[in-house]
């Protein structure tokens, strides 16, 4: 369809190939358009007349289709408002305007079939059209009435909304606040309270669906009441993030069973492999730690080691673990008693740029599920990211992942060497090839450091990821690196500077927690980032598309699928020379100068811990 569109309206004075990866809406075929080919112009026609013919005798409607749906839709809704008939790109031809139709009246067909995936789309049309889109005139406009609609059509929906909206215009109103007022709690809490008198009478018939899990998944997430004091204003300079906890129901198939690696619900906020280490991390109840007076402690050593690892998992973990949270407050909770009662938690934001993080978690999962074809055993964790509107949304939050730049000052709290390897040693033990692999020890912890570093680094480099400092690089309680804030890639660097010119961060502390060089770990990771990097090659495609369709019919997607194919041009698919070229990398980036200087750029003007 993309591809059609773009030959029909007449290329963009150059070639571009795109690959569909796997079935479904993206197909098999390789497209290619240029704006001086006669003959691709008519076979683009030719082309568009199939593709419209499949849309209108609805092949894409099978429910086994839902979910691709439904992971494409920020990418159909840009195009529809790229190409919609009264938008510059279309030039009254009748073939562009039967491929935008025939698209419009099959996302309509699915909207019909699931009015949450109509809401969904009226938000991600919202955040369309408000990027200089207003050519779309009366065409958007129309599909977001016919898209509304059918949303409404189920109370649930209405409720649904109502309910975001609300809290997006929370956050908005306290981003108007003085920042150094806005997150103290008599801000935030009485209009929380508020909003539990309005959720109370609904919560008696189920509570209020937030859309946290997927619109084509059997099961629901039903808010119960929010828990007010719990919840709280992220420090940001002109935004309000809104972190919230919140009470809520898990309904549909199987809501009892949240242990399921595979299930979106069983995964919100907490993995399976993070719910195993619970006990590891988990603060122990003990009298203040004082630094002379523990070194002074007869019983030794060893207590006194005990002691301040008690003491710094305390200050780490202030609110306890998670799971013993979700205890506290089932056991105070007049809903605690229903089947499917869960604690879950999200953020909201509001005047932000949510559609760049969507496109770095769209990219996310196809990683993930590149890594999983070709066994690559490396760890990379996809966040829950809706778009509710024009520059705003929820975010789904990482129980007990805190960022290494706020592990690295309660170090300093306690006079200990801000390094995540003491860290390691402190609350894992120290590192010892020894250990066996599968138990919650220090070796298997930096396992599961590698295998992230790997996920992470091989991340960075596709996307071309900077502003990589402490506090957007995150640590979960099994050992994990999750990065997030994705402002600045695909060319976009702070302050226009290309400072960090490292493929990804490698620095001489994540040596140190994987054991040094030539460790089981460190084996681990440089294997995992080798074969992650040879299968991204051999799957390319998928990732380009991606970026090129995500972009719709401006040339930043096209630019930023081919400096993508750049990147790993080195790649022929011998996996010597992929040997080759991974070692290199790892070279350049281990222990690099300019990593180091960013890091304390970022400690001497914004205070975040190098």
């Amino acid at each position: 369809w993309f591809a059609c569109q773009r030959q029909l309206k007449g290329g963009d004075g150059g070639t571009l190939q795109i690959v569909g990866g796997g079935g479904g809406l993206f197909g098999r075929k390789v497209y290619a358009f240029d704006a001086r080919s006669a003959m691709m112009a008519e076979h683009a026609r030719r082309e568009a007349r199939g593709v419209a013919d499949a849309l209108h005798r609805g092949d894409l409607d099978d429910d086994e289709d839902a979910a691709e749906w439904e992971r494409a839709l920020p990418q159909i809704t840009t195009a529809l408002v790229d190409y919609a008939p009264s938008s510059p790109a279309m030039h009254a031809s009748a073939h562009q305007q039967l491929l935008t139709y025939a698209l419009r009246d099959a996302l309509l067909r699915r909207v019909a079939r699931n009015p949450e995936l109509g809401l969904r789309t009226c938000w991600l049309l919202q955040d369309a059209l408000l990027e200089g889109n207003e050519h779309a005139g009366a065409f958007g406009d129309g599909l977001f009435r016919a898209c509304w609609a059918a949303s409404q059509r189920s109370e649930s929906c209405g409720e649904s909304a109502a309910f975001v909206g609300a809290l997006v215009r929370l956050s908005e109103s306290l981003a108007k606040v003085d920042r150094t007022k806005r997150r103290q709690p008599e801000r935030l809490w009485p209009l929380l309270s508020a909003l539990n008198d309005w959720l109370a009478p609904r919560a008696l018939r189920g509570g209020v669906a937030v859309p946290l899990l997927d619109a084509s998944a059997s099961r629901e997430l039903r808010v119960l009441r929010l828990d007010v004091e719990r919840c709280r204003v992220m420090p940001s300079r002109a935004r309000a993030p809104t972190l919230l906890y919140c009470e809520a129901l898990a309904t549909g198939l199987a809501a009892d069973d949240e242990d399921d690696e595979d299930d979106d619900l069983g995964n919100l906020n907490l993995d399976a492999e993070a719910r195993r280490w619970a006990r590891v991390v988990a603060p122990t109840e003990g009298p203040p730690f004082d630094v002379v007076d523990s070194f002074l402690d007869p019983r030794g050593r060893a207590d006194y080691e005990a002691a301040r690892r008690g003491e710094l998992l305390r200050r780490v973990y202030k609110y306890g673990v998670w799971e013993d949270a979700e205890a506290a407050a089932r056991a105070a909770s007049p809903y605690g008693s229903n089947p499917g009662w869960r604690l879950a938690s999200f953020l909201v934001k509001a005047d932000d740029e949510l559609r760049r993080e969507n496109l770095a978690m769209q990219v996310v999962a196809a990683l993930r599920r590149i890594f999983e074809r070709h066994g690559v055993d490396a760890y990379i964790r996809p966040y829950g990211i809706v778009c509710c509107g024009a520059r705003a949304g929820l975010v789904e939050t990482m129980a007990d992942c805190h960022s290494v730049s706020h592990v690295k000052s309660q170090l300093k709290s306690l006079d200990l060497e801000p390094d995540l390897a003491t860290y390691f040693d402190l609350v894992y033990g120290p590192y010892d090839d020894r250990q066996p692999a599968g138990e919650t020890n220090r070796k298997e912890a930096s396992l599961n450091f590698a295998r992230s570093l790997a996920g992470a680094s091989l991340l960075c480099y596709a996307l071309d990821v900077k502003d990589r400092h402490n506090e957007n690089i995150m640590l979960d309680r099994a050992g994990r690196l999750v990065h997030i804030d994705f402002g600045y890639m695909l060319g976009r660097t702070p302050g226009g500077l290309n400072f960090e010119d490292a493929p990804f961060k490698l620095s001489e502390e994540y040596v140190r927690v994987l054991g040094g060089v030539g460790s089981d770990a460190w084996v681990a990771f440089s294997t995992a980032f080798t074969a992650g990097l040879h299968a991204i090659a051999a799957e390319l495609h998928e990732v380009q598309t991606l970026l090129a369709l995500f972009f719709g019919d401006g040339a930043f997607g096209a630019d930023a699928a081919r400096k993508l194919g750049d990147r790993f041009s080195d790649l022929d698919g011998d996996p010597r020379r992929t040997v080759a070229v991974a070692t290199e990398m790892i070279r350049q980036a281990h222990g690099s100068e300019r990593a180091k200087q960013y890091d304390w750029y970022q400690w001497r003007t914004n205070g975040i811990e190098p």
